[in-house]
């Protein structure tokens, strides 16, 4: 799946159910995604996001500051 974020086009996919826990890459998420014990998938939703630039994501990594890797809507 595609998001687009400050410029970006972020691809990011979600497996398992529960609590959510973010994987975020710069290298790209797929190892993880591949490596990931279906068992604590019963457990987590896993949100895996390739970062911009990095993955199967588009975007200029320079642009990833703090600020925006923190942002939240409404804030």
């Amino acid at each position: 799946m595609f998001v687009s974020v400050e410029g970006a086009e972020l691809v990011y996919s979600v497996q398992g159910h529960g609590p959510a826990c973010l994987v975020l890459s710069s290298i790209g998420t797929r190892p993880y995604e591949r490596q990931m014990p279906a068992q604590l998938s019963d457990r987590l939703k896993f949100v895996y996001v390739d970062l911009r630039g990095s993955g199967r994501s588009i975007g200029d990594p320079a642009d990833l500051t703090f600020d925006v890797l923190t942002w939240r809507e409404g804030t």
